[in-house]
């Protein structure tokens, strides 16, 4: 009859260490990629809301902000009843600005008093998101350069 030894304990340390990086790495790679999806998210609820203030500010006749300040960005519209709403949007940890600003939407057209620009930085994915207003519409350019 054979006898089978067992595992010496270097093999079962092999073992371990295989596992552990097998099981290790997409951690971080999921990681990372959450990370960047919290700035990516970010930026399209500043958007829709961006957006959505304009819109407000063009169908009751009434002026709109957005404040920006370093850990959020506070809208502030009126609803369908005129009622003044205010959301608060925080700023996830990767993205980041580099000054306090507003922007004031006319009530009569939906336009900017003048054309602004302001960057945000994605510290995720090493990007710099700059987004202009056009002077006549209002609306938002959007662009992104890597750092």
């Amino acid at each position: 009859m054979k006898r089978y030894g067992g595992f010496t304990l270097i093999e079962s340390l092999l073992v371990l260490l295989v596992v552990s990086v097998m099981l290790g790495l997409p951690y971080l790679s999921f990681h990372r990629w959450g990370e960047r999806m919290n700035a990516i998210y970010f930026f399209s609820e500043f958007e829709a809301y961006y957006h959505r203030t304009q819109l407000s500010a063009m169908t009751s006749s009434m002026p709109c902000t957005i404040y920006v300040k370093k850990k959020e960005v506070i809208f502030i519209y009126r609803d369908l009843a005129a009622r003044q709403q205010l959301v608060s949007l925080d700023l996830p940890a990767e993205v980041t600005t580099s000054a306090d600003f507003s922007i004031q939407i006319n009530g009569t057209s939906g336009n900017t008093k003048d054309m602004k620009s302001f960057n945000f930085f994605n510290t995720a994915s090493k990007e710099t998101v700059t987004y202009k207003i056009q002077l006549g519409s209002g609306k938002l350019d959007k662009e992104i350069q890597k750092l």
